[in-house]
């Protein structure tokens, strides 16, 4: 049997007695709603699930998703039940019908946890054996990161986006601190935003946004590569070289689009490489990592619960949660949406998906717009995310219902092999990043978000760092 270490031991046991004692206060609780009978069988479950599933655990070491996907499923199916309890199993601005759907939307959620942690399981004999689970090279030769004949493009883009901001200083609106200091500064910003929308005409609008967003990583990562260029390969790289590294990506990090949690996997698959610059400082880039994450994420909810307009803090953090990790209400939701054109429906989320395309087809019926209708009082539309396995669900079925989870975290372990193996830092980069990213999609997103942020983002910048002639390469009898 293989050992585990005292940190893993710790998280197990929290882990299941926090899972245990959730289920007991739960089936204990007599002012439970009768819609929410099978609500206990969510930490039931995943405690059960943790214990038969031990591998997982006993590998976290090797992953860097792992983490991700134990966490995601924790808070939903731990944390958001005992919410719920705590709200007095309260929602908001929801529609009752659903509620008609929960039992089968609990099934549901169970039934797609098990599948994707037995894909896990049969996944880690392949891809992290004890030849290929080093997640960090033990040497490499950091050669001269140079553009080539991208020079050319990447300056293109470079005079495109100034001559918009020159012609356009509203541009600007589009971007702000990850962090605002109150409410009426994230008021303030919207409005500009709103404006400035309408102000620019849509194409330097979105283009300029596009290609500042694709630009941002590679510039960032070509400037680590190159600090890191300056020091000798076969000494130790001084500390002001690392802090240096790490404030340029962390003040990337805080200006932010609208879309934070994609400047947040970007940040993270940046601290990677830096783990990779530096092995002498593991430890010291991993707590500036943890630090970063989770300052960031629990800020984030503070924040949006904050806003939620009443005092109560367990309504609030409850309706969060159940907004953004896909809790009961939503998959019981997505049961409820009548399914009425599936096949327009499906055309349209993957044209909406295509950059700048998608302009064409606005005004077709997706399954965001059928989602918030149905789960609003008088469908009213609000901006929440289906589930992944309530989308698949409107598409195949009940029996197909996990297929884009399960694809998700197959395609996410893929990637951080590929990340692991590859001879140089775009290719681990892009892994990294596409790895972190798709450990997310069975709980926070979906299929469409999915595919929008591949083709938008993750593609292009791609193809950019892939035709660079000469890269930094890591050495062949090492890797």
């Amino acid at each position: 049997m293989k050992k585990i270490n005292i940190l893993q031991l710790y998280l197990i046991v929290f882990i299941i007695l926090s899972g245990i004692g959730t289920t007991l206060v739960l089936l204990r609780d007599d002012s439970i709603p009768p819609y929410y009978f099978m609500l206990p069988y969510l930490p039931m479950f995943f405690t059960i699930g943790s214990m038969i599933f031990i591998n997982v655990y006993m590998n976290l070491h090797k992953s860097m998703i792992f983490p991700i996907i134990i966490g995601t499923y924790y808070i939903r199916m731990v944390i958001s039940p005992m919410l719920l309890k705590l709200a007095y199993y309260e929602t908001s601005n929801i529609n009752t019908d659903v509620y008609e759907n929960m039992d089968k939307a609990i099934i549901m959620m169970i039934y797609e946890f098990v599948l994707v942690f037995v894909i896990i399981s049969i996944l880690i004999k392949k891809y992290y054996t004890k030849n290929n689970s080093t997640l960090l090279d033990p040497e490499f030769i950091v050669k001269k990161f140079e553009l080539g004949h991208n020079k050319i493009l990447i300056s293109l883009l470079l005079i495109f986006i100034l001559s918009c901001f020159i012609v356009y200083p509203e541009i600007r609106y589009n971007y702000r601190f990850l962090i605002l200091s109150s409410q009426e500064d994230v008021r303030t910003w919207t409005i500009n935003y709103l404006m400035a929308r309408k102000q620019i005409p849509p194409l330097v609008f979105y283009l300029s946004t596009w290609a500042i967003e694709i630009l941002r990583p590679i510039i960032v990562l070509g400037i680590i590569l190159f600090i890191r260029n300056r020091v000798s390969v076969k000494s130790k790289p001084p500390f002001y070289c690392l802090f240096i590294s790490t404030i340029i990506i962390v003040l990337n990090s805080l200006i932010s689009t609208d879309n934070t949690a994609l400047n947040l996997f970007l940040t993270i698959s940046l601290f990677f490489i830096l783990l990779l610059l530096y092995q002498d400082y593991k430890k010291r880039i991993l707590a500036q990592l943890f630090v970063l994450i989770s300052f960031v994420g629990g800020l984030g909810l503070f924040a949006i619960s904050s806003n939620a307009g009443t005092s109560n803090v367990f309504y609030n953090l409850s309706n969060t949660i159940q907004a953004y990790f896909g809790g009961p209400v939503n998959f019981a939701t997505a049961l409820s949406i009548h399914k009425n054109n599936v096949l327009s429906v499906f055309f349209a989320d993957n044209l909406q998906a295509i950059p700048l395309f998608k302009t064409f087809f606005v005004d077709m019926t997706n399954i965001t717009l059928l989602f918030n209708q149905t789960r609003s009082i008088n469908f009213m539309y609000v901006s929440q995310i289906i589930p992944a396995s309530g989308q698949a669900y409107y598409y195949f079925g009940y029996v197909l219902s996990p297929i884009f989870s399960c694809l998700a975290v197959y395609l996410s372990i893929k990637n951080e092999y590929k990340s692991k193996v590859a001879d140089n830092f775009t290719k681990k980069f892009i892994g990294n990043f596409l790895a972190i990213f798709m450990a997310c999609i069975p709980v926070l997103y979906n299929y469409t978000i999915a595919l929008s942020v591949i083709l938008t983002y993750a593609l292009p910048i791609y193809l950019i760092l892939k035709f660079f002639p000469r890269q930094s390469k890591i050495r062949e009898d090492v890797r």
